[in-house]
């Protein structure tokens, strides 16, 4: 930038941004914020701006934490860290045979509510249903 203009030296393509270096753009594909986390994706120069796209992350269901949970809004929310939120640093994640439940489709054991109604998990998905800890 010329300090006195406020305007781009001749050649310059820009003067700040994350994908600006040198006065220049950088190319396409070149990393411009790494993932922080497993639900988290890498941010990629475009060429044609000095700024960095906005964050994105996995699509929701992607597995997590060595499989211990799935990614949901660009968290990896596990069965253990849900627990311990709710109920403190002792909380344990309740036995395998207790998410069965969920697959009843009552108030106490469910995956999801549609119209009033409870709707039962598939045995697939017991562990998507009410947290038992």
């Amino acid at each position: 930038c010329e300090a006195a203009t406020c305007k781009l030296k001749p050649g310059a393509k820009c003067g700040y941004g994350q994908c600006c270096k040198n006065c220049q753009l950088r190319r396409a594909g070149a990393v411009c914020r790494a993932a922080k986390h497993d639900c988290d994706l890498p941010e990629l120069c475009t060429g044609q701006s000095p700024q960095c796209p906005m964050d994105r992350f996995r699509m929701n269901g992607h597995p997590c934490q060595n499989n211990m949970g799935y990614c949901y809004m660009g968290k990896c929310p596990t069965l253990a860290n849900q627990c311990t939120a709710l109920w403190g640093p002792g909380a344990k994640v309740a036995a395998d045979s207790c998410f069965t439940i969920n697959r009843n489709g009552v108030y106490y054991g469910h995956c999801r509510k549609a119209n009033g109604t409870y709707i039962p998990c598939e045995r697939k998905d017991i562990k998507c249903g009410k947290l038992y800890c």
